[in-house]
């Protein structure tokens, strides 16, 4: 069971603050013994899984904070993903399409699609994609 310090309390991934006019904050909540150590921006994974990671903590940071601490959460985390070599841009990206998404219409599926399956290989699997990709394959 958490017990509640320094008017705060942990529940699962949020810290509830209690603040003087008996209303409540909300941000995300960390262990102390959180290291902000994540999948390495540059290492050999598809590139789907690298902004997984991204839109995954980014997405986590808007839902759980509040107004008053989503930008330091955001800036927190972003520098985070910035010594984990991820690009800032990229995370820039990122952080602006979560918070103002586009209204899209949704997809409807093609079922003359031909699907290949790749193993991901860096440099290789992204060239073999340009290729089939015009041909209507989709990896």
């Amino acid at each position: 069971m958490e017990i509640e310090t320094n008017s705060s309390l942990p529940f699962l991934d949020v810290l509830i603050k209690k603040n003087q006019s008996q209303g409540f904050h909300h941000s995300v909540y960390r262990k102390p013994t959180h290291t902000n150590r994540y999948l390495h921006g540059n290492s050999h994974h598809p590139p789907s899984q690298i902004n997984s990671v991204i839109n995954t903590l980014l997405s986590r940071s808007i839902r759980l904070s509040d107004d008053a601490s989503r930008s330091t959460e955001l800036s927190s985390l972003k520098q985070a993903l910035i010594q984990n070599s991820y690009r800032e841009n990229h995370i820039d990206r990122s952080i602006h399409k979560l918070q103002y998404p586009a209204q899209s219409q949704p997809k409807e599926s093609d079922p003359d699609h031909t699907k290949a399956f790749l193993p991901n290989i860096k440099g290789v699997t992204d060239k073999i994609d340009r290729i089939l990709k015009p041909r209507g394959i989709k990896t």
